[in-house]
């Protein structure tokens, strides 16, 4: 299985071990009983994953998706320690795509009962933003996504679903032709001035003096508006980026792009004294002004994600949602997903192709980081 612990699953499948793991995490022994389930649902979802990986892309969607349902429903019964028979036997949600609508506009209801808001309701409580600490090692704090009784109700489409994975965001912009919603950052507790965090942007545009400059740092505040409770420190110029550094500087009294605040020497601009040894400056818990960020559950590296309809929605759950639409289109649109794979035109419909490479890449994406996700959320404590 591409990039997933292949090893780990396999341990879990064991009911021993699993009931060895969760007594660990949560400090109550499940029954032989629940953990066998839970070792079953594990194993049900790792051999729909490896069949998906040797299955034809006309049906693959679906072997991933029931791939989904056993790695989801494992993590409900371990966290929840109810039984398969006491599972709401529904998705929760509903396809209500247009017919013959094309690829990325295949569209979902989120409804208020099923697989989908059971999961999500556990897999938002393990999303986090990692760090790197005064040690320069990595740490995380808990930072949850939205549960879902706040989605409850919400169509999204599939393009809305691809537009904030972050490992997609290259080719979501070379599909569409338009920004993705998310975008990686690097988050730094500085070891010589205690309390004093930096966030960092590197963005491909380059400026080219003050004015580019300013408006470049404007363009992420708009996209991304807890930006603006970030104070900017520095911009600079490295790997073929402008490297934009905020930090947790309280700001309201500070004219950020002053000349005599952000002096630009040698083509960079950095504050004008070192606030980080000025006592005179409020430092801000670098927690507070963060939302919910992806990759923590996964990758192991943050990235900003505009909210869909004012929710912040778990990564692992977006997967889920792509590939339930997906799904739904072998079961119940097989033309749809049939004319774009194939790449063909005809008189009465033109080629619907331009979303499958991101697509297959979602897929490939999906099977190697979903069950990480599902792994690393049945390992872990929460204790802050």
């Amino acid at each position: 299985m591409q990039n997933t612990d292949y090893n780990q699953l396999k341990f879990l499948e064991s009911t021993p071990n699993i009931k060895v793991l969760i007594q660990e995490v949560i400090g109550k022994k499940p029954s032989t009983r629940l953990a066998s389930e839970i070792s079953v649902c594990l194993q049900q979802g790792r051999m729909f994953f490896d069949t998906a990986i040797e299955s034809p892309t006309e049906i693959k969607p679906l072997q991933i998706f029931y791939g989904m349902i056993g790695f989801a429903k494992a993590l409900i019964l371990a966290r929840s320690f109810k039984h398969l028979e006491t599972l709401t036997p529904s998705h929760g949600l509903k396809d209500i795509t247009v017919q013959n609508s094309r690829l990325e506009n295949i569209q979902l209801k989120i409804l208020s009962k099923g697989t989908f808001q059971d999961f999500n309701n556990v897999i938002s409580q393990f999303d986090r933003i990692i760090y790197f600490d005064e040690s320069s090692m990595p740490s995380w704090y808990f930072i949850p996504t939205s549960t879902s009784d706040k989605l409850r109700e919400k169509n999204i489409n599939l393009k809305e679903v691809l537009a904030r994975i972050p490992n997609l965001k290259d080719l979501y912009q070379d599909t569409f032709q338009e920004n993705p919603k998310a975008w990686p950052i690097s988050i730094f507790c500085d070891r010589y001035h205690p309390g004093f965090t930096d966030l960092q942007i590197d963005d491909p545009e380059i400026y080219s003096d003050r004015v580019s400059m300013e408006k470049i740092v404007k363009k992420w505040r708009k996209k991304f508006p807890f930006l603006n409770n970030w104070c900017l420190r520095q911009v600079t110029k490295a790997w073929g980026n402008s490297i934009i550094i905020f930090c947790n500087i309280e700001k309201a009294d500070i004219n950020e792009f002053a000349v005599d605040f952000l002096v630009e020497r040698d083509g960079e601009f950095r504050e004008n004294r070192n606030f980080k040894n000025d006592t005179s400056f409020k430092r801000i818990d670098f927690h507070k002004i963060l939302p919910p960020l992806s990759g923590g559950l996964g990758s192991g590296f943050d990235s900003m994600v505009e909210p869909y309809q004012d929710e912040y929605i778990s990564e692992c759950s977006l997967y889920y949602l792509g590939m339930y639409l997906l799904s739904s289109l072998v079961r119940y649109r097989p033309q749809i997903w049939t004319h774009s794979i194939s790449r063909s035109v005809t008189r009465e419909k033109s080629a619907d192709d331009r979303a499958l490479a991101i697509i297959e890449e979602f897929m490939i994406r999906a099977i190697s980081q979903f069950p990480n996700m599902v792994i690393n959320a049945l390992k872990m404590k929460i204790e802050q």
